[in-house]
């Protein structure tokens, strides 16, 4: 994923949702600064995902906020999630 079109990403939700660094950082039980250095395309958080493959999308805008080999063609991993994905699929 792009770091600089990530770091915008977060500056434009946080926006959006009329939140300060200061309280973004609160949110999510972090201090200022590392807010300020993904919002300045410096780090990303850290976030640790033990799939194969993930997508966090913003529920609201469908813009993609972290993604690890969403590109690659895995088979789905159980019957919950083919379920899942079928009712997602009638959904829309």
């Amino acid at each position: 994923m792009n770091l600089m079109k990530t770091a915008e990403n977060f500056v434009h939700l946080r926006e959006t949702h009329g939140l300060t660094q200061t309280a973004l950082a609160e949110k999510l039980m972090v201090t200022r600064q590392p807010v300020s250095r993904w919002e300045r395309g410096e780090t990303l958080p850290s976030i640790d995902i033990q799939a194969k493959a993930a997508l966090l999308v913003e529920a609201e805008t469908g813009t993609i906020l972290y993604d690890k080999n969403a590109h690659d063609e895995l088979s789905i991993a159980s019957t919950t999630k083919i379920m899942s994905a079928l009712l997602i699929f009638e959904a829309i």
